[in-house]
């Protein structure tokens, strides 16, 4: 249910940015390697970081309101 909120809230924040040219999106990270996941995951946090990087640089008004996955894709929610 938390996930959902987050994709909701996002939802409201791209319409009320929209006018001052600001996106918002939603970046899923994967299953990233942690303590949290007590080392399971199946990426390694550089790797994670670098994709959600890649997928923010390349965000355009057109993006607003959508999740990606880090590795690029868009993702339904």
């Amino acid at each position: 249910a938390s996930k959902a909120a987050v994709n909701m809230i996002n939802s409201s924040l791209a319409i009320d940015l929209k006018n001052d040219n600001i996106a918002a999106i939603v970046v899923h990270p994967g299953y990233v390697v942690t303590d949290l996941t007590g080392g399971l995951g199946d990426v390694h946090t550089d790797e994670s970081v670098r994709g959600m990087t890649s997928v923010v640089d390349k965000v355009t008004m057109a993006d607003t309101g959508k999740f990606f996955h880090f590795q690029g894709q868009e993702m339904p929610w």
